[in-house]
Formats: C-alpha cells, sequence, structure tokens
C-alpha cells in the first residue's frame, strides 16, 4: 500500500468517527429527553388518581340531578296545591 492509499483511508475512517461521533451526541441528546420508568409510572399513577377524580364527581352530579328532579316534582305539586287553595279561597269569597 502507498502512502497516498494509507492516507485515503485514514481520513474516510476520520470521516466515519465524526459521523458516529455526531450520532452518540443526537442519541444522548435523545436519551436526555425521555421519560424514565419511574416518570412513567407517576403519570400512570397522577392519571389514575384522576379518572378516580372524574368517576366520584361523575357519581356525584348524578345524585345532585336525581335530588333535583325529586325536588322539581315536589316544588310542582306545591304550587298547584297552592293554586288550588287560591282558587278555593276566591270561590268562598
Amino acid at each position: 500500500m502507498t502512502e497516498k492509499g494509507i492516507e485515503l483511508i485514514l481520513n474516510e475512517l476520520k470521516s466515519v468517527n465524526e459521523r458516529i461521533t455526531a450520532m452518540e451526541t443526537i442519541m444522548e441528546s435523545m436519551e436526555a429527553k425521555m421519560a424514565t420508568k419511574e416518570d412513567i409510572k407517576s403519570l400512570e399513577r397522577k392519571i389514575k388518581s384522576v379518572s378516580d377524580q372524574v368517576i366520584e364527581n361523575a357519581e356525584g352530579i348524578t345524585d345532585i340531578r336525581n335530588k333535583l328532579k325529586k325536588l322539581d316534582l315536589t316544588v310542582d305539586v306545591l304550587s298547584r296545591r297552592s293554586i288550588d287553595q287560591e282558587a278555593e279561597l276566591k270561590r268562598i269569597k
């Protein structure tokens, strides 16, 4: 092998090493940005907690809605009774 050939190979190796170094840098940057298993577990716990709270709130809203329906019926009955009593009072007078 000639010196020129060896120099050409060395230059090519240098280029390959530079590309590998650049790729390693990119990979390190990507790894630093990735979530760890602990991060994921923490997020899963938070999601579960929020989910549980949503279910609890939905149940509470359903209870309130049912109570309001019952109250609405009661108010309706009382209103009718009041109207009937007013009519009866007018009739008596």
